[in-house]
């Protein structure tokens, strides 16, 4: 049983939720002036389409933050959130991840993104 109890937290130990994703450093961010709806709709199909990737929408103060979660360890973990703020003429994307980004990481999101905004 004693296995069983340490077994299920290692497991579980690497699984962060969108709150720990929130207090990340900005990896990415974005401008648009397409609405919230527009880029969330947008957003998460171009998102949708990473393999196997999981993406919720959720409702934050100015907007929607989109969780993107991927099966580690099979649990679903969320791995990066992009945030879309109104600010009255235009709207925010940022994006935070478990991941470091390097500059080239942010402009494969740039491009991946790029249709969107």
């Amino acid at each position: 049983m004693r296995l069983v109890v340490i077994s299920a937290l290692a497991l579980t130990a690497g699984c962060a939720s969108v709150g720990d994703i929130r207090e990340k450093p900005v990896a990415a961010r974005f401008e648009s002036q397409r609405s919230v709806a527009e880029l969330s709709s947008c957003l998460a199909g171009v998102l949708s389409q990473s393999g196997g990737a999981n993406i919720r929408t959720l409702p934050i103060e100015k907007g929607v933050a989109l969780a993107e979660a991927a099966p580690v360890n099979m649990w679903s973990t969320v791995t990066t959130t992009t945030e879309i703020e109104d600010l009255g003429s235009s709207r925010s994307i940022t994006v935070r991840s478990v991941a470091t980004y390097k500059p080239e990481d942010v402009e494969r999101t740039r491009l991946r993104y790029s249709s969107c905004l």
